[in-house]
């Protein structure tokens, strides 16, 4: 381990050293010494620290290269190195939306970098940074983030091809791309509108309202109780999947929402189990309590594991030292179990907007409350909801 870290001249101190530290108080030595024979990450401390080049999310980044957040390895070794303090902690989904974004800007018409390069950092980048800071940005929202920039270069490399560019569009060529890309018009109709306030697009253009609705995917009647009591008693089913289809199937939490819930959210008071998710907690039913009482499942084993007992503040953890479940895998798992998280979500926040007002949805659950009033436009099918879920508990 010793010589991994070893910089160009002997007694130089390279930077990679707490990383060593904490693999050597590893439990198992054979994990450590695959980990040395056989890991990418292990080839890659050996080169920059052999060069003299101390540990940074750009070197790490450098050697991911292309492959960026699917390096596994790589994202690995910057979770260690970030655990142990040789490197910061950052937002990785932040920071590959910035380097998708200045691809983009990249592979633009140099004329359009400007304007693209202005929508994408201070008005898509800038929403992602917001839902950073207070929900936590899911894989779903950074693809749609990414996905956003996407369209909008798409069209304006589009406007090129027809002699065109934004500042001179027309409502013929607007009204055609609609035409040919449908799919790209709720993600282009953000753009021309925050266009339009800045000036980029001629008066005379007419921008299409892009009016919210709720997504209208649901359960049959039944379905959803159905798939509630089997979390609740299939023992077959790992605890954390029941918990989590429990937390889907009741108060309508989305997988990204669910893998990030801390134990700092769960209040013990006696057998009575609290759950914070907005402004008061909610009240377990026993079952429920029971399930997330005993989060986080097994333990951890490996090159990394002495790092987990004081740095686990996660009801759901992932694989990687100090980071949360991936919400992809955790709707993997749901749909294995035959609950779609999505309808389930719909299904679930529609009833209950149609029961409770809109004002207790906000202070319970952190929903927004244009959102929930959105939602009780919606009912749902299941009268009685709020009142049956308690009993399914017990």
């Amino acid at each position: 381990m010793a010589d991994l870290v070893a910089g160009p001249t002997p007694a130089t101190a390279t930077g990679w050293e707490p990383l060593i530290e904490m693999l050597v108080g590893a439990p198992h030595p054979k994990t450590q010494l695959r980990w040395l024979r056989h890991s990418e990450a292990a080839r890659i401390v050996r080169r920059f620290a052999e060069s003299g080049i101390p540990p940074s999310h750009d070197v790490l980044d450098e050697a991911a290269g292309a492959r960026g957040g699917a390096a596994g390895a790589i994202e690995h070794l910057r979770s260690l190195l970030v655990t142990t303090g040789a490197i910061p902690a950052r937002d990785n989904r932040i920071a590959r939306l910035e380097s998708g974004i200045k691809r983009k800007r990249a592979g633009a018409h140099r004329e359009d970098r400007r304007v693209l390069e202005q929508y994408a950092r201070w008005h898509v980048l800038a929403r992602a940074r917001r839902n950073a800071e207070t929900a936590g940005l899911s894989h779903g929202r950074r693809n749609s983030a990414m996905h956003q920039v996407g369209a909008v270069a798409d069209f304006l490399a589009w406007l090129r091809r027809m002699d065109s560019a934004l500042d001179d569009c027309t409502q013929f060529l607007l009204d055609r791309y609609f035409v040919d890309f449908p799919a790209q018009r709720r993600e282009l109709l953000r753009f021309l509108r925050w266009a339009r306030r800045h000036r980029h697009l001629p008066d005379n253009i007419s921008v299409p309202s892009d009016r919210y609705r709720a997504p209208r995917a649901r359960f049959t009647p039944g379905e959803r109780e159905h798939l509630l009591r089997r979390a609740l008693t299939d023992k077959g089913w790992p605890p954390r999947e029941r918990a989590a289809a429990c937390l889907i199937l009741l108060y309508g939490l989305s997988p990204a929402q669910i893998v990030t819930l801390t134990h700092d959210q769960v209040h013990h008071e006696g057998r009575l189990i609290r759950l914070s998710l907005g402004r008061a907690p909610i009240d377990l039913p026993p079952g429920v309590a029971d399930l997330v009482r005993g989060l986080p499942e097994g333990h951890r084993d490996g090159a990394h594991a002495g790092a987990f007992a004081s740095l686990e503040t996660w009801l759901f953890p992932g694989d990687r030292v100090g980071a949360h479940l991936d919400p992809t895998s955790l709707s993997r798992m749901m749909r294995r179990r035959g609950i779609s998280p999505r309808r389930a979500r719909n299904t679930t926040l529609s009833d209950l907007a149609a029961e409770v007002p809109v004002p207790v949805l906000v202070r319970l659950l952190g929903v927004n409350a244009v959102t929930a009033e959105q939602w009780r436009d919606t009912r749902g099918h299941a009268p009685g909801y709020v009142r049956d879920r308690l009993d399914l508990g017990g």
